[in-house]
């Protein structure tokens, strides 16, 4: 996996220069279709996988895995220029990169789920999968950033981001949505600790609010960020209310 993904690296670097995102995507997209290849036919390949089908599938698709959410952590701090294309929001090579390493270890997290693989001694699928949602987390507040890296020309160094006004209030944003969008499933399918999840998350959002973005208040980016927090914790409020601690147990 690491001489073809090395060899795609430096076949992207050639072709696309050095200088570009291109051959750091090569180090991560090979491993990963090598990886899908076993997951979807492994056990349909007459030699070695077939006959060594319990190593290919279990330590023989988590380690590259790991490594490759190791990969998409490296990424998340990556400015990802995609020249010579021009970039667009998620469709640019290192962000679709992102989303295919983490749909595919979604993939592989299902197939332990349904115990089509052998899974993970030691690690639980709620672990697994809590640490899935957290590490799409990062990669989607990276994916902010990039934004307004790019299209509001704020460079790519923590110190400039943390200063931008505009970053500011889109990681606000997001991140009042994504409790809006965990509370209201919570409260759908009756999980409490998800609900908590998204709880946890919009009091992140408003200790933000007055310990960050208020030293710059008079800005139209976060007056516009306080009154869009504003009115989805309202909606929040009507829509998505605790789930009984008796609904969930049921469940």
């Amino acid at each position: 996996m690491l001489l073809l993904g090395g060899e795609a690296a430096w076949l992207a670097n050639r072709l696309a220069g050095s200088g570009t995102t291109w051959g750091f995507v090569g180090w991560g997209l090979v491993p990963a279709l090598i990886v899908l290849a076993l997951l979807t036919n492994g056990k349909r390949l007459a030699w070695p996988a077939q006959r060594f089908a319990a190593d290919y599938l279990g330590i023989g698709v988590t380690v590259p895995l790991l490594c490759l959410t190791g990969w998409v952590l490296l990424a998340t701090v990556r400015a990802g220029d995609p020249t010579p294309l021009p970039y667009l929001p998620l469709l640019n090579p290192l962000e679709l990169g992102q989303s295919f390493i983490l749909l595919l270890l979604g993939h592989w997290l299902l197939q332990i789920r349904q115990a089509r693989i052998p899974a993970v001694d030691g690690v639980s699928e709620q672990i697994m999968a809590a640490l899935l949602a957290a590490l799409t987390f990062i990669a989607v507040n990276g994916v902010v950033a990039r934004a307004v890296h790019f299209i509001g020309d704020v460079p790519f160094r923590p110190w400039s981001l943390w200063r931008s006004n505009i970053l500011q209030a889109a990681i606000a944003i997001l991140w009042t949505t994504l409790a809006l969008s965990l509370t209201i499933l919570a409260t759908r399918t009756g999980r409490r600790q998800v609900w908590l999840t998204g709880a946890g998350l919009l009091g992140l959002v408003v200790a933000k609010l007055f310990l960050v973005d208020l030293a710059g208040q008079g800005t139209v980016a976060r007056i516009v960020s306080f009154l869009v927090v504003g009115g989805l914790m309202l909606v929040i409020g009507y829509f998505s209310p605790l789930p009984p601690r008796q609904l969930e147990e049921k469940q």
